[in-house]
């Protein structure tokens, strides 16, 4: 299992992927990074606003939105919502959802937004998030999205993770 570390450099926060080796004798556990993440960038909230404001959609019209937009949309209009709300400058920092990657001045960064971290490896999980992944448990497959969008700091309102959940096919009805 991999997450994110931060190490705090020169009074600069950076981001690395570790993981987790347990040694084969005995009971302990060494740590391994994988791969240098990026600069941390850390934003408060600015102005709580709702995503139909930014949306020019009504609850009444969640459904219509999600069943009409890409997952990759969905993802994008998510995460210009929380720029949007944190202040952070689209122009400033480009996010690649092709790549996946988040990048300031050319260089791979991490953006620390509520309770988690956008950056390109928790980028990754979203986009490659699966239906068929996750455990045949409905309560499970719903808390495995909820992480993943926790994880990269995107908080999701409830009506709109219900729609997601329901079109990825996690409720059996």
């Amino acid at each position: 299992m991999s997450f994110l570390r931060m190490k705090l450099i020169k009074g600069k926060d950076y981001a690395y992927l570790v993981e987790n080796l347990w040694k084969k004798e005995g009971k302990s556990s060494r740590q391994k990074v994988k791969r240098y993440v990026g600069r941390v960038y850390s934003f408060e909230l600015k102005e709580d606003l709702n995503l139909g404001f930014l949306l020019f959609i009504n609850e009444e019209n969640i459904e219509k939105y999600v069943k009409s937009s890409t997952f990759m949309k969905i993802i994008k209009d998510l995460i210009n919502w929380e720029f949007y709300k944190h202040g952070i400058s689209n122009t400033e920092f480009n996010v690649e959802l092709e790549t996946p990657i988040i990048k300031r001045a050319g260089r791979e960064v991490c953006i620390k937004i509520n309770d988690g971290f956008l950056c390109g490896v928790h980028l990754e999980r979203l986009i490659n998030f699966r239906k068929a992944e996750l455990e045949e448990d409905e309560d499970i497959r719903g808390y495995n999205l909820a992480k993943v969008f926790v994880d990269a700091g995107i908080n999701v309102p409830q009506e709109v993770f219900i729609k997601i959940f329901e079109r990825m096919g996690g409720i059996n009805e």
